[in-house]
Parts: structure tokens; sequence; C-alpha cells
């Protein structure tokens, strides 16, 4: 039986616990909230209380075999603030992604080094948006505070003395977090223009866990995708074909398509195959519940 640490278990964090626990594996979460790990404890996964901000709750983390670390920012509520930052400012980004994650790696070095730590990072390291096809070749350049922070937690990770390799996901998706629901409300897509889309079902992502423990090359980045990018289009259609509705989403065919289009031949050259291919495999299982 090995020991798996989650920190940071919101959506895709939960799902990896969650795997492991069907395969018996004894898994910790992190979580800041008693509320939370009480419904860890029903699971079967056994929480860990603690705060990535406040280091002096990290005293008693145990040991693991492998860890992942996923968390999210929250708002953050300076002193002199009037009302909670958003998540997604560039102070809640170093607050977790840079001093958080930090302090973690600072509390277990007293324990026996890991066998891997798995990084889950994002996509939004890279900011190109005309359309090309992108993989782990290519360097990041971030424009933004935010993509800025993000890159330099990565090699935080890699060059944190213990091994360490980095997943950046793409647009993770799965039961309770897809566009299904938004596309009947007709509340997307908001934009006029085309956009490729890069997608990973979270239930590929928990079960590519095991194999990426095992094979992935320490100090490596790897690029989470599935098999095809996809136009927010084409996905519009397929789903209106599918729910027998008539797509009420116009794009402007006069403007090129943005964003990026992603490849995952690194990742799939470790072994891992794919139980969702495409947005297709994926959004049937939504269709059909």
């Amino acid at each position: 039986m090995y020991t798996i640490q989650i920190i940071g278990a919101g959506y895709t964090g939960t799902k990896i616990a969650e795997f492991f626990v069907a395969k018996k594996q004894k898994v910790f979460a992190l979580t800041r909230s008693p509320e939370k790990a009480r419904l860890f404890s029903e699971q079967g996964i056994q929480p860990m209380i603690a705060d990535l901000t406040l280091p002096e709750t990290l005293i008693q983390i145990p040991p693991a075999h492998f860890v992942v670390i996923c968390p999210a920012p929250d708002t953050v509520a300076p002193p002199s603030a009037a009302a909670p930052q958003p998540r997604n400012t560039e102070a809640a980004y170093e607050a977790i992604y840079l001093k958080g994650i930090g302090h973690y790696l600072n509390a277990i070095r007293r324990n026996p080094k890991p066998l891997m730590i798995v990084y889950l990072s994002s996509t939004g390291v890279w900011q190109d948006q005309t359309g090309d096809f992108f993989d782990e070749t290519v360097s990041p350049e971030p424009r933004s505070a935010q993509a800025r922070i993000l890159v330099e937690a990565e090699k935080q990770i890699l060059n944190c003395g213990m091994p360490a390799a980095v997943l950046r996901l793409s647009g993770i998706y799965g039961p309770g977090r897809n566009r299904l629901q938004a596309f009947r409300e007709k509340k997307w897509p908001l934009a006029t223009g085309d956009r490729w889309m890069n997608l990973m079902h979270v239930e590929d992502i928990a079960a590519a866990m095991p194999v990426f423990f095992k094979n992935a090359k320490e100090g490596e980045i790897y690029l989470g995708t599935d098999d095809e990018p996809v136009l927010c289009s084409t996905l519009a259609e397929w789903l209106a074909e599918k729910t027998e509705t008539s797509s009420s989403f116009q794009f402007d065919s006069h403007l090129p398509a943005t964003g990026r289009r992603l490849k995952n031949t690194k990742l799939k050259a470790l072994g891992i195959s794919l139980k969702y291919p495409t947005f297709r495999e994926g959004y049937q299982q939504f269709l059909s519940e």
C-alpha cells in the first residue's frame, strides 16, 4: 500500500483522492475546512486540517510516497482592504502558488523524500492567442502577473531538491463542471469570435496519476490534454445536434479563431491511455445521465 498526499483537494484533487481510495491506497488530503474534513473522513480520505498560508499549521504533515500539489487561490483580505480580493488577483496567486507551496515544501523536508511530487500546473503559463500548435518545447512568455507567478511556481517545484515533475493541465471538465447546462440555458459561448479549446476529463487526470508517478521523469514538464483541440463552434454544433435543439450561437466567420492547440504526445508516451480521448466521449457521458 502506498501513501498518497493531495495538497489542494478542490474539484480535481478530490477526484484524485477518491480514485486512490478506490484502489485501496492510503490517502491524505489537506483542507482548511473542518466540514470538508468530516466529509473526507466519511469517504475514507484522511484529512489534514492545515492552511498553506500559515506555515505553523503544517508542522505535523506526515510523510508520503507520492504527493499531488494542486491548490487554488482563495480570496485574500489584507488588513487594509475593505473587502476580500478576487481569487485571480496577483496577491491571491502569490499567496498560494509561491508562498503557500513554498511553506509546504519546507514542512516536508523533515520527512523522508517522497518518490515523486506531481504539481498540477496550468496551460495559462502560455498567453499566445493565435491558434498555433503548442507542446512542451514552447517556452512560456508570461505577460500578466498571474502567468508569471504560475511559471515561478513550476520552477519552485522542479528546483525543490526532491523528485518532482509538472503536469500542465488544459481545461478540466467532468461531472458538475462542464458547459452542457450553460449551453441549454444559452449562456455560452459569450464571445463573437471562434476559439480553440483544449480539454481533459477529470477522470482521465485521476486515472493518469499512477502511470505518471511511475514513468514521469524528474524535472520534466508534461502537457495534460486530450487528443483533439476543438473549436467552440464545433462543440456548440455537436451539442445542438445531440440535444436536438437549435443553436443560437453565431460566430463571426471573418475573425480568425484564437486560443492555442495543444499536443499530448509526450504524455501519451508515458503509457497513459484516455477513457475520454475527445470531447465527444466526455460529453456523451453527461447527455446519457
